[in-house]
């Protein structure tokens, strides 16, 4: 849609897809919101299952998807420190397949490479 200059269509679309609204629509915003929701999701859902089932079989996968899933039932519902530790643990969980998976497309795209890697070392 954004190809083909409907903005207000691939920002709807992009916004519908992420679960997040975006503050202003302009093609770059609606293009940045498209690009972090499938990063997010590849982390989530394809590279963090495979790090930890691969680190610790069927319990490190398991143990992943119990992060995820007490994070996503309770993990940001309220400011308890229960809810807070169990988004903290989930956040852990994720951070080394972030990184993995952006040194991934920096191997996938090596002439981005110095911008990846710099994020990830200053971010």
């Amino acid at each position: 849609q954004l190809a083909i200059g409907d903005l207000q269509a691939a920002a709807r679309t992009v916004e519908e897809l992420s679960g997040r609204s975006l503050l202003e629509v302009t093609p770059g915003s609606v293009s940045r919101l498209a690009i972090e929701t499938v990063a997010s999701d590849a982390v989530t859902n394809l590279v963090a299952p495979a790090l930890w089932a691969g680190v610790g079989g069927a319990a490190g996968l398991g143990g992943y998807k119990l992060a995820r899933r007490a994070d996503f039932l309770v993990g940001r519902s309220s400011g308890a420190q229960g809810p807070a530790l169990i988004s903290q643990i989930d956040d852990i969980a994720l951070w080394l397949p972030a990184r993995l998976t952006a040194l991934l497309v920096a191997v996938a795209k090596p002439t981005k490479a110095p911008a990846i890697l710099s994020a990830l070392k200053n971010g």
